[in-house]
């Protein structure tokens, strides 16, 4: 018999209500020692019941039922058969009382109206199933304001925002609950659903479908962590109790959640639906969360429900985001203005006469009257205060990312070095000694004569205003004197300097140390710097110029102000070379870092272009897609090259012990380099094994291939490759038929992953400003407008019919005929009259480095010659998109970044290129298959990332081939759209 069974026998007699009441009872006499020592008990249960909750509630006043603290929680324990309550003077068995007298002594409290109750339950018997016996809460009489069980929990409770963010896993059930409780009003109105995803890793309330088993291994299988305040699973405990709770820790841990609330599996969807309005509706009058939630789902909805909370969850109200909301309007800058009426104001009761409509817009001014009247904010109806500040909140955040606040003083990735010396710290700033213990100090920070900073800013914005802090890890590696790299977080405060953090090393026999310093946020690097110095054996081998350098390498993003908004990658590579040329990366994953030497890029890339220019000799006998043998047989040399890629650069460079299962499920990787003639050529890494010389389209393919009816083809390919291709190609299924008799057309991580690339050659960093800035994605600059007339120039290697094609391809999918220019003054004037959004050209390539030159018309310009007015008109951004497409133009042997950096540089928001030779005659196709992919896909997807890798996945399947050379440099998380 478990210990619930035997209270259920033990009040057998009594009816539902009855029993409820007197469970309620027993467990505020486990609860509460008092009863037994502190106080003379009175002699009736009654009395013993009221004076404990006078006392547990600080209550002096006998006439009156008023706490001393507004979120008082009275505590409620499992009853042990055993205990004892003191009546007079005797202590008695809990199961010895009489189970009426008990019951009658809680029914007592009916005539108390103005007690309310929130109960907490500290303890309790975890192998025995929780619903039935909390149920009984729901039926004592009088009732309980709100009761959950105690979460006892040190996460720190997760911004809650407002409106409330309401979130699901894509393709769960739970998102019908959602959708259907945004339908109802005050949710449509406050709140804003949420799909957790790679984009949306943050929500306040996440609903799941299923049980606790399920929603783990969702979490655990979602490529990126996240992060909620409270959980509702519309699921049922599990019979199985001893690893549940196990798993419910778990999920806490992964998630960051607070509590979590389990609806019984029954519950309708509608009424699951209206349960979650109600509990918005709720918080939007100001109740505690503990109450909202209890009243939601157990008497307005009957959901039977087990609610676990934290205190702070539990006792959260709408008006503890007062505090943030006017700091956050505080910190705005002069000048910046809210885009709200005094509608809003007047909403949450904060009086409006008298005053200016222009001081509605200031920022000063709402501040200023939120502080002054947050006692008398109105919270009587959803449509006032929450509402109000709803409303606020939105102006706020829009605010927050438009103003720039040029007064704040600027902030630099930062060191010091410190060596061990007879037993202390003694700072060193000359060079690193042999067999020393060397402390690395790096912070973020203001210029302090202290430390030494970087000449490139950290950011040029604020952080967020709704944030204190934001949390960076920084990663130091270093490829002679530390075996493996080492990884510590630090915050970074949105005013003032960072947290500091430590790195402990030895430098041993190499005699330089160049140690690489990277700043990583959700998978994605935003500055990387140098650490370098002389290592010599002791002090007398000093030369009297040696000095501990520190530089910039690069800067890959230069706004922060919506670092939470950005996608969450798998993996980060920095490719640069050390000071004797050797080409090496540091790879940064969720939870490894590691360093590896690389073969030389540039052979390997001429290994590939050997191969492809058979397709550039026989263009006839490759035009199409799989259909033709040849092409078939071209891919089967690729995948051979490719996998040659793949052990020499991830099974011998990148891959070890420590790393192998994580890395086998990357999807979504960043490389940055920092030299301008290396390009590691991801995109050809062939996943599969290398299939024989005769070998055959894989079967499944070859079979769709054989549909007559071009659509349907394409269609039924395109669910292949959707609903089971990437799956393998991302490693988290398994194809029988990746064997060497096949070759899989999906097997190239150039069709399966999203690869965002970033390259600064280091002499093209320095602008005039100081400051090296590359066009980026915003919250509020987000889009690429693609609408409106393209410039298309073209060599004069290129065959005016074949070019025809091209225009003709721009005009049937941009919807106007595009601006051919013959040559680069042509190009900058058009640039200046029609503001163009893409810039197409098909140039022929000439010299190298400092004389890399582009020819259009006949005409060659110098890589740096390209100024910021060959892509946008001065003082009038437009971000535009540049696509180079013709033989050299992004890497062989040849400096690609000539011509990539040049027009990033210029403010182009990206640069599509390619990364092998295409020739004259594929050039063109390539720019078809181009302007068409980036129209066309934009129904599927929205971003450049997924789009490019959509464009090599139907040049695999349609043709031509050459497209699989397409690379774009710059942010994958651009929006495309055409209004």
């Amino acid at each position: 018999m478990n210990k619930f069974e035997f209270w259920q026998k033990w009040g057998k007699k009594l009816d539902d209500k009855q029993f409820a009441n007197s469970f309620m009872v027993l467990g505020i006499f486990e609860s509460d020692a008092l009863s037994k020592k502190r106080y003379k008990s009175p002699g009736s249960l009654q009395d013993i019941v009221r004076e404990i909750i006078r006392y547990s509630m600080g209550i002096n006043n006998k006439n009156k039922w008023k706490p001393k603290e507004k979120d008082y929680f009275l505590h409620w324990r499992f009853p042990e058969k055993n205990s004892t309550v003191r009546i007079g003077r005797d202590d008695v068995f809990l199961a010895d009382l009489d189970p009426l007298s008990v019951s009658n002594a809680w029914g007592s409290l009916i005539n108390e109206p103005d007690l309310v109750l929130q109960i907490k339950i500290l303890d309790f018997p975890i192998k025995e199933m929780v619903s039935p016996w909390f149920r009984l809460f729901q039926n004592a009489s009088p009732s309980i304001k709100a009761v959950h069980i105690d979460l006892n929990t040190d996460k720190v409770l997760p911004q809650v925002k407002w409106p409330l963010r309401l979130g699901y896993f894509p393709g769960n059930k739970a998102e019908k609950d959602v959708r259907n409780a945004f339908f109802y009003w005050p949710s449509s109105e406050l709140t804003q659903i949420v799909c957790i995803d790679r984009e949306n890793d943050n929500c306040d309330l996440l609903i799941f479908n299923g049980n606790t088993t399920q929603l783990l291994k969702m979490m655990l299988d979602s490529p990126v962590p996240h992060k909620t305040n409270l959980i509702i699973i519309h699921g049922s405990f599990e019979d199985d109790l001893k690893p549940l709770y196990n798993r419910l820790f778990n999920i806490i841990a992964e998630s960051h959640a607070n509590g979590f609330v389990i609806v019984n599996p029954n519950v309708k969807d509608e009424s699951m639906a209206r349960a979650i309005n109600r509990l918005v509706e709720n918080l939007s009058h100001n109740q505690p969360l503990d109450v909202a939630i209890f009243e939601a789902f157990t008497k307005s909805y009957h959901c039977d429900p087990v609610i676990c909370l934290s205190k702070d969850l539990a006792s959260f109200q709408i008006e503890h985001l007062l505090e943030k909301m006017y700091k956050r309007l505080e910190s705005l800058p002069k000048g910046a203005h809210l885009e709200m009426k005094s509608d809003s104001f007047e909403r949450m009761g904060i009086p409006t006469k008298e005053i200016g409509k222009d001081d509605f817009i200031r920022p000063d001014f709402a501040a200023k009257k939120l502080r002054e009247f947050k006692k008398a904010i109105i919270f009587e109806r959803e449509d006032t205060g929450a509402t109000g500040m709803a409303k606020m909140g939105k102006a706020i955040e829009t605010s927050e990312c438009e103003s720039i606040d040029k007064k704040q003083i600027k902030r630099f990735l930062q060191k010091q070095v410190y060596i061990t010396k007879d037993g202390k710290l003694v700072e060193e700033e000359r060079a690193f000694f042999k067999g020393i213990s060397t402390i690395i100090r790096i912070r973020i920070g203001q210029p302090d004569k202290k430390w030494g900073s970087l000449g490139t800013e950290f950011s040029t914005e604020k952080l967020p205003k709704d944030r204190d802090e934001w949390c960076l890890s920084v990663v130091l590696s270093e490829p002679d004197h530390i075996d493996k790299p080492l990884r510590k977080p630090i915050k970074l405060p949105k005013n003032g300097p960072s947290t500091e953090c430590e790195f402990q090393i030895i430098p041993g026999k190499k005699p330089v140390f160049e140690g690489r310093i990277t700043v990583i946020h959700r998978g994605r690097i935003l500055q990387t710097a140098l650490l370098k110095g002389r290592v010599v054996k002791d002090s007398e081998k000093l030369n009297e110029n040696d000095v501990i350098s520190f530089d910039d390498i690069l800067s890959v993003r230069s706004n922060i102000v919506d670092l939470g908004e950005r996608r969450q990658f798998d993996l980060a590579l920095v490719h640069n070379r050390t000071s004797h040329n050797r080409s090496w990366i540091t790879a940064i994953s969720a939870n490894h870092e590691w360093v590896a030497d690389i073969p030389d890029s540039n052979e390997i890339i001429g290994d590939l272009n050997t191969e492809l220019s058979n397709i550039a000799m026989s263009p006839r006998d490759y035009h199409g897609g799989l259909e033709i043998k040849e092409n078939v047989q071209m891919l089967v040399k690729l995948a051979q090259i490719g996998r040659s890629l793949y052990g020499l650069i991830v099974e011998d460079y990148i891959k070890n012990s420590g790393n192998e299962t994580s890395f086998e499920k990357v999807e979504y990787i960043q490389v940055v380099s920092t030299q301008a003639d290396d390009l590691i050529p991801l995109e050809f890494i062939y996943n599969a094994v290398a299939p024989n010389n005769d070998a055959k389209l894989c079967p499944p393919m070859e079979t769709l291939q054989k549909i007559p009816e071009k659509g349907k083809r394409l269609a039924e390919i395109n669910k292949l490759i959707d609903g089971t291709c990437l799956e393998v190609g991302n490693c988290s299924k398994k194809c029988k038929y990746q064997t060497v008799k096949y070759v899989c057309p999906i097997g190239f991580w150039g069709v399966t992953k999203v690869i965002e690339r970033h390259m600064t050659p280091k002499q093209l960093k320095q602008s005039e400003s100081g400051h090296y800035l590359q066009t980026e994605p915003t919250t509020l600059r987000g889009f690429l407008d693609l609408e409106g007339s393209a410039l298309v120039a073209a060599s004069t290697k290129v065959k005016k019919a074949r070019f025809e094609q091209v225009i003709q391809s721009c005009t049937s999918h941009l919807g106007l005929p595009p601006q051919e220019v013959k040559n680069w003054d042509q190009w900058k004037d058009t640039v200046k009259t029609i503001k163009p959004r893409i810039l197409l050209a098909l140039p022929h390539t000439e010299g190298s480095k400092s004389d890399a030159s582009l020819e259009i018309g006949g005409k060659s310009i110098l890589s740096g010659q390209i100024t910021p007015d060959y892509v946008h008109p001065e003082d009038e951004p437009t971000f535009p998109l540049v696509a180079l497409i013709g033989c050299d133009t992004a890497g062989t042997s040849l400096d690609y970044g000539s011509y990539v950096s040049w027009f990033r540089r210029g403010g182009a928001a990206l640069v599509i290129s390619t990364i092998a030779k295409v020739f004259v005659d594929h050039a063109t196709d390539v720019a078809e298959q181009l302007i068409e992919g980036l129209i066309s896909e934009t129904d599927k997807y929205e971003r450049i990332g997924e789009i490019i890798r959509a464009i090599k996945q139907k040049a695999i399947i349609e043709g031509p081939l050459m497209a699989l050379c397409i690379v774009a440099f710059g942010d994958a998380d651009w929006k495309l759209t055409t209004k």
